[in-house]
């Protein structure tokens, strides 16, 4: 098949999947609004029944992800949760949940502030994250099976996770779910230990947000794509970012064919204090921007945001749309998703990977699937940056 990456349009939050070439999925938080419950509701698009379209069945019909990757524990990145996926033994689940069409997770990426204060959702992750990794501190032989597998990203206070797979800035890696995988590579850019330290004292979990290079790769050719993603890092990480990977000569990992605006196209991307404070952008956000898109101009910017108008909201916020557009150097190539293809009827944004290119596919035809019943009928990693970053 073709690999996708698909971005939903959910206002101010996140929610993308990725298809890689043999099938395998990947979801990038979750924001499903209210239509997904209450079919009255016009106004949010069925983020819902389009994953359910897209995603792959396992054995007894039940819908999966193989992949979820927390980027941060607030609402707008986890928002219905609770509601739409499956959590707790897999033997557990019932005739009900199949009804109701509960997804089931293979492999969960979250970080350390998971445990800290969150919301309700958050809560329901912490629940099941919390069920995972008693089944490695136990040495469960079902630590590393389907839909139990748990993956803690970056730093346990000042040290790795000692009880539970992990992974640290600087890892290069091409398994999950149990296997590796040829066609996707995941490149962990943060967050680092000196971020996590951060968030917690100052209460701001975007600072340790998981920022990833997702590299999908065609099996039948040399082509690929490539996705950065940081949920809501700020400039400050960005830099770190920025400054680790050219120090290392890895510069290929911060290369984007598709960039998505942190933090819903927020100024915390460009300044280092508030706009109203300094309206000059830091150059080290632009040096990104501009050094790390494609040379032949074919890089996408996508802001996951409400409308971006010009007036003091933030997120998104307007100047910091008109930054992304100067640095891009194409206004064409700089997307909203609450005005994609329409502000009217907003709808996914479909980046396809196909034989000899990958393209923005204008209209995309869901892959038929069969519902059930009568309402749906151990790790390769390179080297890491090392410990204290």
């Amino acid at each position: 098949m073709d690999p996708f990456v698909r971005i939903y349009p959910v206002f101010n939050g996140t929610c993308v999947l990725l298809k890689t070439s043999s099938s395998k999925t990947i979801l990038i938080d979750c924001k499903i609004t209210k239509l997904a419950d209450d079919p009255n509701d016009q106004d949010n698009y069925d983020v819902k029944n389009d994953l359910l379209d897209h995603l792959e069945r396992d054995n007894r019909g039940r819908p999966f992800v193989d992949l979820f990757v927390l980027t941060h524990p607030d609402k707008d990145h986890c928002h219905g949760f609770s509601n739409h996926f499956y959590c707790g033994q897999e033997s557990n689940y019932t005739k009900k949940d199949k009804e109701e069409s509960r997804i089931l997770i293979d492999e969960m990426w979250v970080t350390k502030l998971i445990y800290g204060e969150v919301c309700d959702d958050a809560e329901t992750i912490r629940d099941e994250v919390i069920r995972r990794r008693k089944l490695y501190s136990s040495d469960s032989r079902d630590r590393e099976t389907s839909y139990n597998r748990l993956t803690m990203i970056g730093y346990d206070t000042d040290e790795t996770f000692g009880d539970c797979p992990f992974y640290v800035p600087g890892q290069l890696v091409e398994d999950f779910a149990g296997k590796y995988h040829s066609d996707v590579e995941i490149f962990i850019h943060s967050p680092f230990k000196k971020s996590l330290i951060e968030s917690e004292a100052n209460d701001d979990r975007n600072a340790a947000s998981i920022v990833c290079q997702y590299k999908l790769k065609r099996t039948d050719s040399n082509k690929y794509l490539n996705l950065l993603e940081g949920g809501d890092a700020d400039h400050y990480r960005w830099a770190m970012i920025k400054a680790k990977t050219e120090e290392k000569n890895r510069e290929s990992r911060l290369e984007y064919d598709i960039l998505i605006a942190s933090h819903h196209c927020s100024w915390t991307f460009y300044g280092d204090v508030p706009y109203a404070k300094n309206i000059h952008p830091q150059q080290t956000s632009k040096d990104l921007v501009q050094a790390y898109k494609d040379k032949n101009g074919g890089s996408y910017i996508v802001a996951s945001s409400k409308l971006i108008i010009d007036n003091d909201d933030n997120p998104p916020h307007y100047p910091a749309k008109k930054e992304f557009i100067d640095d891009l150097g194409d206004k064409d190539r700089f997307i909203c998703t609450s005005e994609y293809p329409t502000k009217a009827d907003p709808k996914p944004i479909h980046f396809e990977l196909e034989p000899t290119r990958w393209s923005l596919k204008k209209e995309s035809t869901p892959k038929e699937t069969k519902r059930a019943a009568t309402a749906y009928a151990t790790s390769t990693k390179a080297s890491s940056y090392g410990p204290g970053i």
